[in-house]
């Protein structure tokens, strides 16, 4: 099953595609206001807003993470080539692709993350995010209001299905929903 992504904007169809246009050369981000790529379960739970689907350029939002650092990744592959009696080419193989694999997420993530600057500056404050996986129900149980560098952390960064205010210290926010913690009810 995979991940979608969504940015809700209360903000103008025009001001979200100007915003777009310049991400649309992004080796990382694939994206669009196309009705088709927003189910109405979603236009439903946002009724009135702008929505955009976003995804990393394998077509979903499932590799919108970097849970695992290359160290964490460099242990449990050391368990297998423990396991597996790899070689040390093999090994160093295995190390060179956890690098590789682990940069690429810090670039994806940080593809998404000068997105949604982009629609800061253009004044699409906050900024929104909602994580839900494909034909799962809809819920939404309170915001996570997160600062900048709390999301788009390289140690930590992982879209879940929630959905995110991301906001600066000085900002505030006007919700119908009361913020919550990471990882409270509704995950």
């Amino acid at each position: 099953m995979c991940m979608e992504l969504f940015v809700i904007s209360n903000q103008s169809k025009e001001k979200i595609n100007e915003v777009i246009s310049a991400f649309e050369a992004s080796p990382y981000l694939s994206m669009g206001l196309l009705p088709n790529r927003v189910p109405n379960r979603v236009r439903r739970l946002f009724p009135g807003k702008q929505i955009v689907n976003i995804c990393t350029e394998e077509g979903c939002a499932c590799r919108f993470s970097t849970s695992k650092s290359p160290e964490k990744l460099e242990r449990e592959r050391e368990k297998k080539r423990r396991l597996q009696k790899l070689s040390p080419e093999e090994w160093e193989e295995l190390k060179r692709e956890t690098r590789e694999l682990y940069e690429h997420s810090v670039r994806r993530m940080n593809a998404l993350r000068q997105f949604c600057w982009a629609l800061s500056d253009e004044g699409i404050r906050p900024v929104e995010l909602y994580g839900l996986w494909i034909d799962d129900p809809v819920h939404k149980n309170g915001a996570i209001r997160m600062e900048w560098d709390q999301l788009f952390n390289d140690r930590t960064f992982d879209i879940k299905e929630e959905h995110y205010i991301v906001t600066s210290n000085e900002e505030t926010v006007q919700t119908s929903e009361p913020f919550r913690e990471r990882g409270g009810t509704g995950s």
